[in-house]
């Protein structure tokens, strides 16, 4: 908005999530139908590590905690063991080799980036203003609550 010139907007509408963009283009690495590396980065300059590398790297605690936190899944610690073990052969380096939304979650920041976001919006809207956000991982609604004002 400082960009922009605008001190305030009237509304603003959020889509969170990856697009048929990111899914369509085997070579952003997100896509399970298309092999593609394993990057998941929603901006690849942004200096955070790809997927690749915090499969490839990350501790036992650390896949665990972001399969069961990022992705609700109840099979973590098995996944995990999986992931560990099958690393040991070869590196995962492919998105056919691991589909796992959880970790495209942790690689973007994406709660911390919405958490910030919604924290800062307020004091830029004008009065009346509204705020519709559509999303689609469950793990993203607790932070959906604007105060009204």
């Amino acid at each position: 908005l400082d960009e922009l010139g605008w001190d305030t907007v009237d509304g603003v509408v959020l889509d969170l999530g990856v697009s048929s963009l990111h899914l369509d283009h085997a070579e952003r690495g997100f896509s399970f139908i298309k092999d593609g590396p394993l990057d998941m980065r929603m901006d690849p300059a942004g200096g955070m590590p790809p997927a690749s590398s915090i499969v490839n790297k990350g501790s036992y605690s650390d896949l665990n905690r972001i399969l069961k936190l990022y992705g609700e899944e109840p099979l973590a610690s098995k996944i995990t063991k999986a992931i560990i073990a099958a690393r040991e052969e070869e590196k995962i380096t492919t998105t056919l080799q691991l589909a796992s939304i959880g970790l495209r979650i942790a690689v973007n920041s994406e709660l911390e980036e919405l958490k910030t976001f919604l924290d800062r919006i307020p004091e830029r809207l004008s009065p009346g203003a509204r705020v519709a956000i559509i999303s689609f991982h469950s793990l993203e609604d607790p932070h959906l609550h604007l105060r009204e004002g």
